[in-house]
């Protein structure tokens, strides 16, 4: 297994991990399957990092300079629970554990998936360390620290479990608000993998490393801007754009629902800018359901699944019946939603884009496998050019035209609409832009090196070294 599926098998372990309800029966177990993966997760960042723990410093500042070096500090003074370790040697551990996070119906079976996906990741990374280039490190270091953040919230329910009091809880719940801090901060610091330099669309400010939830229509615009972010910054496979292709498609036609019912409820004439965006995303909708019935040629990835642009796509698909659908059948409510709804169909004009940039980049880079249909083929499978994804790519690319035309004529028609949701002030939005830009300039070159000190502490040493000559 690929370091990157072992770090998607593991993210889907982790995500049930967080939401499944802690159970008296295997407190123990999952406690012991939490040492296992504290080891792990220190054993692949000094791998990653050359960094060695060192005595444990909980303080702000610390965590501020150097917060990959508190990471590594906080994963090898976490607490093993008592009772904890009496469970005999790994393999009897993590023996049965699913390939599969659908499989795993149980709160152990999913920390058992989660453990042995992170075992398959520490082996692949341990033995080629020294090949890793420095943003491979910075993507090692990025897993870590989510995953280390996972462990610390997920500790607490086990103390709950165990019911451990006294000094041991106080040291334990210490340890874990120290890990996760140095966690966030970290996460913080790597932030994304760069978008690519040949990127065609241009991507609103965001990092892009997560789903997002849709509890209502105000959530669904930027959840289908990150998904754009998803698509262009995570390398999907052809099989995630399929899915994502059909989703959007179910959606546009949803959300046109929704308009048209607004309309019938306001009674307002058919030039206003819900009947003329109902009418876009009718096209833009259509033309995608075509994209997905045209491409009939059996498909097949040469890469693994990206487990968060599923998520995001089976968030926003979610919507469908929890958020769209009952506005289509009750006209005030999807009255008050008209300025949500346009805002997804700008949303779903970048998300366009970025499903046409992500799948010429899929076969540019030979991630895509087409069933051979020639009449004696030397072998079942071939490598797919572009040829073979033209009748997938050009609804595609007609459905990404028609809806950003169509908006520009809803604009040019109705004058500006008002952004969807509470909007950000222009200062505001400047400012997060600066503090990202900084961010990124305040990230070192290497993983082991601080944060904040790094080029203060090389005029020290040089001046130091300087002095003793």
């Amino acid at each position: 297994m690929t370091p990157s599926a072992a770090s998607a098998r593991a993210a889907r372990f982790a995500a049930q991990a967080l939401t499944a309800e802690p159970s008296d029966d295997d407190g123990l177990l999952v406690a012991a399957l939490q040492n296992d993966l504290a080891a792990l997760l220190l054993e692949t960042i000094v791998a990653a990092t050359d960094l060695t723990a060192r005595k444990p410093d909980s303080g702000v500042a610390e965590v501020a300079r150097h917060p990959v070096q508190q990471l590594v500090t906080g994963l090898a003074a976490l607490p093993r629970l008592p009772g904890s370790y009496d469970l005999g040697p790994p393999s009897a551990r993590w023996s049965g554990a699913p390939t599969d996070p659908k499989a795993a119906t149980s709160r152990a079976a999913q920390w058992t998936g989660l453990v042995v996906s992170m075992a398959g990741m520490t082996h692949a990374i341990t033995a080629h360390a020294a090949q890793l280039s420095e943003e491979e490190r910075w993507g090692v270091v990025r897993t870590v620290a989510s995953l280390a953040e996972v462990l610390a919230i997920a500790r607490l329910d086990v103390l709950r479990v165990l019911a451990v009091d006294g000094d041991a809880s106080n040291v334990s719940r210490r340890a874990m608000a120290a890990l996760a801090l140095a966690a966030r901060e970290v996460s913080r610091l790597a932030g994304d993998e760069p978008a690519p330099a040949t990127s065609a669309i241009r991507l609103p400010p965001g990092r892009g490393h997560r789903p997002q939830t849709v509890s209502d229509v105000w959530h669904l615009a930027p959840a289908t801007t990150n998904l754009s972010l998803l698509l262009v910054r995570r390398d999907p496979a052809i099989g995630d754009l399929l899915a994502v292709t059909r989703v959007l498609a179910q959606t546009s036609r949803a959300a046109a629902a929704a308009l048209r019912s607004a309309d019938r409820a306001r009674l307002s004439p058919p030039t206003g800018p819900a009947t003329l965006t109902a009418v876009v995303l009718e096209l833009h909708g259509d033309a995608l359901a075509g994209a997905v019935v045209a491409h009939r040629a059996i498909v097949g990835s040469l890469t693994a699944h990206s487990a968060v642009v599923g998520a995001q796509a089976r968030e926003i698909d979610t919507s469908l019946r929890n958020v769209l659908d009952p506005l289509a059948r009750h006209p005030a409510d999807a009255h008050a939603a008209v300025p949500a709804l346009i805002g997804y169909a700008r949303a779903a004009a970048l998300a366009t884009a970025g499903l046409v940039q992500a799948v010429e980049t899929s076969v540019r880079s030979h991630s895509v496998a087409i069933r051979d249909r020639s009449e004696q083929p030397r072998y079942l499978w071939r490598l797919a050019n572009r040829a073979d994804m033209v009748p997938f790519l050009r609804p595609l690319e007609e459905a990404s035209a028609e809806i950003r035309s169509g908006l520009a004529n809803v604009a040019a028609i109705t004058g500006p609409e008002r952004a969807a949701g509470p909007a950000a002030t222009d200062a505001t939005a400047a400012l997060r832009s600066a503090l990202e830009r900084r961010q990124s300039a305040m990230r070192p070159s290497k993983p082991g090196w601080p944060a904040l000190t790094h080029g203060f502490d090389q005029l020290r040493r040089a001046a130091a070294a300087t002095w003793i000559a």
